[in-house]
Protein backbone atom coordinates (compact mmCIF):
# COMPACT_ATOMS: atom_id res chain seq x y z
CA UNK A 1 0.00 0.00 0.00
CA UNK A 2 1.42 3.70 -0.59
CA UNK A 3 2.42 5.77 2.03
CA UNK A 4 0.93 8.90 1.05
CA UNK A 5 1.92 11.73 3.41
CA UNK A 6 0.38 15.17 4.66
CA UNK A 7 2.93 18.51 5.31
CA UNK A 8 0.61 19.73 8.45
CA UNK A 9 3.37 22.97 8.73
CA UNK A 10 0.61 25.30 7.07
CA UNK A 11 -0.23 29.05 8.26
CA UNK A 12 -4.37 29.58 8.38
CA UNK A 13 -5.78 30.96 5.09
CA UNK A 14 -7.54 33.93 4.62
CA UNK A 15 -11.08 33.60 2.73
CA UNK A 16 -12.05 36.84 0.87
CA UNK A 17 -15.43 38.38 0.67
CA UNK A 18 -17.87 36.24 -1.29
CA UNK A 19 -18.28 37.21 -4.61
CA UNK A 20 -21.47 35.59 -4.74
CA UNK A 21 -23.38 32.69 -2.80
CA UNK A 22 -25.75 29.90 -4.79
CA UNK A 23 -27.95 27.39 -2.99
CA UNK A 24 -28.47 23.99 -4.84
CA UNK A 25 -31.95 22.62 -3.61
CA UNK A 26 -32.13 20.56 -5.80
CA UNK A 27 -29.85 17.95 -4.99
CA UNK A 28 -28.95 18.35 -1.16
CA UNK A 29 -29.33 21.72 -0.89
CA UNK A 30 -26.11 22.94 0.24
CA UNK A 31 -24.56 26.43 -0.36
CA UNK A 32 -21.70 27.21 -2.38
CA UNK A 33 -20.22 30.97 -1.80
CA UNK A 34 -17.46 31.66 -4.65
CA UNK A 35 -15.14 33.94 -3.25
CA UNK A 36 -12.82 36.30 -6.20
CA UNK A 37 -8.88 35.91 -6.71
CA UNK A 38 -7.50 34.46 -3.46
CA UNK A 39 -4.90 36.28 -1.75
CA UNK A 40 -3.99 33.76 1.31
CA UNK A 41 -1.03 34.13 3.83
CA UNK A 42 -0.43 30.36 3.36
CA UNK A 43 3.61 30.08 1.63
CA UNK A 44 2.02 28.70 -1.86
CA UNK A 45 1.16 31.35 -4.92
CA UNK A 46 -2.42 32.19 -5.24
CA UNK A 47 -2.22 33.49 -8.77
CA UNK A 48 -5.27 32.67 -10.70
CA UNK A 49 -7.44 30.56 -7.85
CA UNK A 50 -10.47 31.85 -6.38
CA UNK A 51 -11.65 30.55 -3.12
CA UNK A 52 -14.62 28.27 -2.54
CA UNK A 53 -16.84 27.40 0.33
CA UNK A 54 -18.94 24.68 1.19
CA UNK A 55 -22.06 24.58 3.44
CA UNK A 56 -23.69 21.28 4.19
CA UNK A 57 -26.58 20.74 6.95
CA UNK A 58 -24.65 19.06 10.30
CA UNK A 59 -21.09 19.83 8.76
CA UNK A 60 -18.72 22.05 9.25
CA UNK A 61 -18.04 24.56 6.51
CA UNK A 62 -15.13 23.18 3.41
CA UNK A 63 -13.08 25.39 2.34
CA UNK A 64 -11.38 24.44 -1.12
CA UNK A 65 -9.37 26.11 -3.71
CA UNK A 66 -10.41 26.33 -7.23
CA UNK A 67 -8.30 27.57 -10.31
CA UNK A 68 -9.94 30.97 -12.51
CA UNK A 69 -10.87 29.21 -15.56
CA UNK A 70 -9.66 25.75 -14.39
CA UNK A 71 -10.57 23.94 -17.68
CA UNK A 72 -8.27 25.49 -19.76
CA UNK A 73 -5.25 24.26 -17.39
CA UNK A 74 -7.04 20.47 -16.11
CA UNK A 75 -10.16 19.50 -15.84
CA UNK A 76 -9.39 18.49 -12.44
CA UNK A 77 -8.52 22.16 -11.25
CA UNK A 78 -12.40 23.18 -11.31
CA UNK A 79 -15.81 22.28 -9.45
CA UNK A 80 -17.93 19.94 -11.38
CA UNK A 81 -21.53 20.14 -10.62
CA UNK A 82 -21.40 15.61 -9.48
CA UNK A 83 -18.99 16.47 -7.11
CA UNK A 84 -21.42 18.40 -5.41
CA UNK A 85 -24.29 15.82 -5.88
CA UNK A 86 -22.44 12.96 -4.68
CA UNK A 87 -21.23 14.93 -1.56
CA UNK A 88 -25.00 15.91 -1.05
CA UNK A 89 -25.74 12.69 -0.88
CA UNK A 90 -23.59 11.08 0.79
CA UNK A 91 -24.24 13.79 3.63
CA UNK A 92 -28.18 12.29 3.41
CA UNK A 93 -26.39 9.04 3.83
CA UNK A 94 -23.29 8.94 6.20
CA UNK A 95 -24.15 5.47 6.94
CA UNK A 96 -22.08 4.69 3.24
CA UNK A 97 -18.76 5.92 4.46
CA UNK A 98 -19.02 5.89 8.45
CA UNK A 99 -16.35 3.78 9.61
CA UNK A 100 -14.89 2.64 6.84
CA UNK A 101 -11.66 2.85 4.36
CA UNK A 102 -12.97 4.92 1.58
CA UNK A 103 -11.17 5.34 -1.82
CA UNK A 104 -11.32 8.84 -4.01
CA UNK A 105 -10.35 8.39 -7.96
CA UNK A 106 -10.15 11.41 -9.66
CA UNK A 107 -10.87 13.68 -6.73
CA UNK A 108 -10.13 16.81 -8.58
CA UNK A 109 -10.50 19.47 -5.27
CA UNK A 110 -11.43 16.92 -3.57
CA UNK A 111 -14.57 17.75 -2.15
CA UNK A 112 -16.28 14.07 -1.76
CA UNK A 113 -13.33 12.78 0.24
CA UNK A 114 -13.35 15.74 2.51
CA UNK A 115 -17.20 15.42 3.36
CA UNK A 116 -17.09 11.63 3.54
CA UNK A 117 -13.83 12.55 6.40
CA UNK A 118 -16.47 14.85 7.88
CA UNK A 119 -18.59 11.98 7.76
CA UNK A 120 -16.34 9.83 10.27
CA UNK A 121 -14.90 7.48 7.28
CA UNK A 122 -11.95 5.07 9.03
CA UNK A 123 -9.65 6.54 6.89
CA UNK A 124 -9.77 8.26 3.30
CA UNK A 125 -7.53 8.35 0.35
CA UNK A 126 -8.11 11.27 -1.80
CA UNK A 127 -6.65 10.70 -5.64
CA UNK A 128 -5.55 11.98 -9.21
CA UNK A 129 -3.21 11.50 -11.75
CA UNK A 130 -2.48 14.99 -12.46
CA UNK A 131 0.33 16.34 -10.72
CA UNK A 132 -0.98 19.78 -10.87
CA UNK A 133 -4.13 18.70 -9.81
CA UNK A 134 -2.41 16.61 -6.86
CA UNK A 135 -0.39 19.67 -5.82
CA UNK A 136 -3.84 21.90 -5.28
CA UNK A 137 -5.66 18.57 -4.15
CA UNK A 138 -3.10 18.54 -1.67
CA UNK A 139 -3.24 22.01 -0.35
CA UNK A 140 -7.10 21.86 0.14
CA UNK A 141 -6.60 18.69 2.16
CA UNK A 142 -4.35 20.80 4.31
CA UNK A 143 -6.42 23.58 4.47
CA UNK A 144 -9.43 21.59 5.71
CA UNK A 145 -7.33 19.27 7.79
CA UNK A 146 -7.18 21.44 10.96
CA UNK A 147 -10.98 21.93 11.36
CA UNK A 148 -10.99 17.90 10.76
CA UNK A 149 -8.47 17.52 13.46
CA UNK A 150 -10.73 19.97 16.07
CA UNK A 151 -13.55 17.82 14.61
CA UNK A 152 -11.90 14.04 15.72
CA UNK A 153 -9.86 15.15 18.86
CA UNK A 154 -12.35 13.42 21.44
CA UNK A 155 -12.94 10.45 18.85
CA UNK A 156 -11.39 7.69 17.27
CA UNK A 157 -8.14 9.09 15.17
CA UNK A 158 -9.38 9.41 11.75
CA UNK A 159 -7.46 10.15 8.79
CA UNK A 160 -6.90 11.84 5.42
CA UNK A 161 -4.34 11.21 2.57
CA UNK A 162 -3.96 11.98 -1.23
CA UNK A 163 -1.75 10.64 -3.42
CA UNK A 164 -1.24 9.86 -7.19
CA UNK A 165 -2.82 7.23 -8.57
CA UNK A 166 -2.93 6.78 -12.45
CA UNK A 167 -6.21 4.22 -13.60
CA UNK A 168 -5.32 1.38 -15.10
CA UNK A 169 -1.48 1.18 -13.90
CA UNK A 170 -0.92 2.37 -10.60
CA UNK A 171 -3.61 -0.35 -8.42
CA UNK A 172 -1.09 -2.48 -7.53
CA UNK A 173 0.25 -0.34 -4.89
CA UNK A 174 -2.98 0.24 -3.33
CA UNK A 175 -4.74 -2.11 -0.90
CA UNK A 176 -8.54 -3.00 -1.67
CA UNK A 177 -11.10 -0.56 -0.01
CA UNK A 178 -14.89 -1.27 0.78
CA UNK A 179 -15.83 2.24 -0.77
CA UNK A 180 -15.18 3.85 -3.63
CA UNK A 181 -15.94 6.89 -4.71
CA UNK A 182 -16.13 8.99 -8.54
CA UNK A 183 -17.78 11.65 -10.13
CA UNK A 184 -17.85 12.92 -13.46
CA UNK A 185 -14.54 10.27 -14.51
CA UNK A 186 -15.97 8.99 -17.60
CA UNK A 187 -15.06 12.42 -20.14
CA UNK A 188 -14.05 10.32 -23.14
CA UNK A 189 -14.40 6.87 -24.19
CA UNK A 190 -10.25 5.91 -23.99
CA UNK A 191 -10.70 6.24 -20.03
CA UNK A 192 -13.59 3.43 -19.55
CA UNK A 193 -11.91 0.26 -19.60
CA UNK A 194 -8.87 1.60 -18.20
CA UNK A 195 -11.10 3.36 -14.52
CA UNK A 196 -13.28 0.01 -14.70
CA UNK A 197 -10.79 -2.35 -14.19
CA UNK A 198 -9.22 0.08 -11.01
CA UNK A 199 -12.24 -0.17 -9.44
CA UNK A 200 -12.52 -3.86 -9.78
CA UNK A 201 -8.95 -4.04 -8.95
CA UNK A 202 -9.30 -2.02 -5.58
CA UNK A 203 -13.14 -2.40 -4.35
CA UNK A 204 -13.62 -5.09 -2.06
CA UNK A 205 -15.88 -8.18 -2.94
CA UNK A 206 -18.60 -7.02 -0.95
CA UNK A 207 -18.21 -3.40 -1.31
CA UNK A 208 -19.60 -0.81 -3.45
CA UNK A 209 -18.63 2.02 -6.05
CA UNK A 210 -20.29 5.21 -5.94
CA UNK A 211 -20.89 7.25 -9.28
CA UNK A 212 -22.15 10.51 -9.90
CA UNK A 213 -22.45 10.66 -14.15
CA UNK A 214 -23.52 13.18 -16.33
CA UNK A 215 -22.82 12.13 -20.20
CA UNK A 216 -20.20 14.25 -21.65
CA UNK A 217 -18.24 12.10 -24.35
CA UNK A 218 -18.99 8.57 -23.36
CA UNK A 219 -22.68 7.57 -22.89
CA UNK A 220 -24.47 5.82 -19.62
CA UNK A 221 -24.71 3.22 -21.61
CA UNK A 222 -21.14 2.44 -22.48
CA UNK A 223 -20.27 2.61 -18.76
CA UNK A 224 -23.15 0.55 -17.77
CA UNK A 225 -22.58 -1.99 -20.20
CA UNK A 226 -18.98 -2.35 -18.85
CA UNK A 227 -20.29 -2.88 -15.76
CA UNK A 228 -22.07 -5.25 -16.80
CA UNK A 229 -19.04 -7.62 -18.39
CA UNK A 230 -17.15 -7.38 -14.82
CA UNK A 231 -20.28 -8.66 -13.15
CA UNK A 232 -21.07 -5.57 -10.97
CA UNK A 233 -25.08 -4.72 -10.50
CA UNK A 234 -26.01 -1.32 -9.17
CA UNK A 235 -29.12 0.79 -8.49
CA UNK A 236 -29.67 4.33 -9.33
CA UNK A 237 -30.86 6.78 -6.41
CA UNK A 238 -33.82 9.22 -7.25
CA UNK A 239 -31.50 12.32 -6.15
CA UNK A 240 -34.53 14.96 -6.60
CA UNK A 241 -37.19 13.58 -4.82
CA UNK A 242 -38.72 15.53 -2.31
CA UNK A 243 -40.87 12.85 0.05
CA UNK A 244 -37.85 10.58 2.15
CA UNK A 245 -39.69 7.95 1.82
CA UNK A 246 -39.40 7.76 -2.23
CA UNK A 247 -35.88 7.56 -1.52
CA UNK A 248 -33.50 4.07 -2.43
CA UNK A 249 -32.13 2.31 0.56
CA UNK A 250 -28.32 1.89 -0.97
CA UNK A 251 -27.59 -0.40 1.71
CA UNK A 252 -30.61 -3.12 1.49
CA UNK A 253 -31.10 -4.99 -1.67
CA UNK A 254 -33.83 -6.86 -0.05
CA UNK A 255 -36.08 -4.19 0.52
CA UNK A 256 -36.42 -3.59 -2.57
CA UNK A 257 -39.71 -1.70 -3.47
CA UNK A 258 -41.80 -0.08 -6.40
CA UNK A 259 -39.17 2.61 -6.71
CA UNK A 260 -35.98 0.43 -6.93
CA UNK A 261 -34.64 -0.66 -10.07
CA UNK A 262 -31.66 -2.77 -10.48
CA UNK A 263 -29.79 -2.57 -13.14
CA UNK A 264 -31.93 0.43 -14.52
CA UNK A 265 -30.66 2.19 -17.63
CA UNK A 266 -31.26 5.38 -18.60
CA UNK A 267 -32.20 6.71 -21.78
CA UNK A 268 -28.95 6.90 -23.78
CA UNK A 269 -30.08 10.56 -25.22
CA UNK A 270 -31.03 11.83 -21.69
CA UNK A 271 -29.08 14.98 -20.26
CA UNK A 272 -29.20 14.33 -17.02
CA UNK A 273 -27.29 13.50 -13.11
CA UNK A 274 -27.21 10.64 -11.70
CA UNK A 275 -25.96 8.58 -8.75
CA UNK A 276 -25.02 5.06 -9.22
CA UNK A 277 -24.49 2.36 -6.63
CA UNK A 278 -22.50 -0.64 -8.05
CA UNK A 279 -22.44 -3.84 -6.39
CA UNK A 280 -20.96 -7.02 -7.38
CA UNK A 281 -23.05 -9.88 -8.36
CA UNK A 282 -23.38 -12.41 -6.09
Amino acid sequence: MANATIDENSSDVMLMFDDWRETNYTFGGHTVLRGEKGQGNDSEDDDGFRRLEFEFENLPPIHLRERIHGTAHSSGLALWTCSQILSAYLADHPELVRDKRVLELGAGLGLCGIVAHHLDADEVLVTDGDVDVLHNLKHNVRVNRKEMQLQHQKHKQRHVACSQLVWGRDQDTYNRRPVILATDVFYSPELVDPLWHTVDDLLQQDGVFLLAFCPHNVSIREVLEKAMELGFTWTCPNICCDDESDEIDPESKEEEDDDEEWDYFPPSDEFGYHVFCFRRRQ
